[in-house]
């Protein structure tokens, strides 16, 4: 049992740092394609871009790996899509870097749509 913990709490620490740097290799590699945009230079803007997109496909499972979501009426707990949770209400608007507590999803059980809240694993 104690290697299984163990196992599971190693592979935590690579999507964490997985997440870390993929997510700085994306910032990265955006930034660089809007330095390419700018000197005209369209054929390493479209590489970098397409680049950052594929990375940005990748992280956002990394991100939102193992939370689940509780429904405010009824109390029931649920897994979601990730894109769908990073794109929704609530996730992008809390700009400061603290992870939000809330976001706005619809539960599967009783089909309310309304704030529900994270819990991280």
């Amino acid at each position: 049992m104690k290697n299984k913990k163990s196992s599971k709490s190693f592979l935590n620490t690579v999507c964490a740092y997985a997440t870390i740097i993929l997510g700085t290799l994306c910032g990265i590699l955006f930034a660089f394609s809007l330095v390419c945009a700018v000197n005209h230079r369209w054929a390493e803007f479209g590489i970098c871009l397409a680049i950052a997109i594929i990375l940005l496909i990748i992280i956002i499972p990394l991100m939102f790996r193992g939370d689940i979501y509780k429904c405010p009426k009824c109390g029931h707990e649920f897994k979601t899509n990730p894109y769908k949770t990073f794109f929704t209400k609530g996730m992008l608007s809390d700009l400061d870097g603290t992870p939000t507590k809330y976001v706005k999803l619809k539960c599967p059980k009783c089909n309310t749509k309304d704030y529900c809240k994270r819990r991280w694993k």
